[in-house]
């Protein structure tokens, strides 16, 4: 029987509650249903909010395990919105982090390949 293996690598990111917003808003409103659907109940972000709701919340529960799709709807959701300087920022933080994700995925992998 012929198999092959891949690693799946996600990124634990610290997002604090203004950049959640950010996020939240932007894929709640864009034109993309796949984007949209992270805000609905099951999505990643929906999920998310769950786990910071109350008050005094512990920084381990705004730390977000984003998957390599789920960065790139996170990064998908701020492509066309009105970019203000906070929304930039957080677009280049975690395009920054996708770029990373995906290197050390294609570099476990490489290493997996018999």
């Amino acid at each position: 029987m012929k198999y092959t293996l891949e690693a799946e690598i996600s990124a634990y990111v610290f997002i604090d509650d203004s950049d959640f917003e950010i996020l939240w808003k932007s894929a709640e409103k864009h034109y993309d249903s796949n984007v949209q659907n992270s805000t609905q109940e099951d999505g990643y972000l929906y999920r998310e909010r769950k786990r910071r709701s109350g008050s005094d919340i512990p920084d381990y529960k705004r730390e977000i395990k984003f998957s390599q799709r789920e960065l790139d709807l996170a990064i998908k959701s701020l492509e066309f919105d009105s970019l203000s300087p906070e929304k930039t920022e957080l677009k280049d933080k975690l395009t920054f982090i996708l770029r990373d994700l995906i290197s050390i995925k294609e570099e476990v992998n490489k290493t997996i390949q018999r």
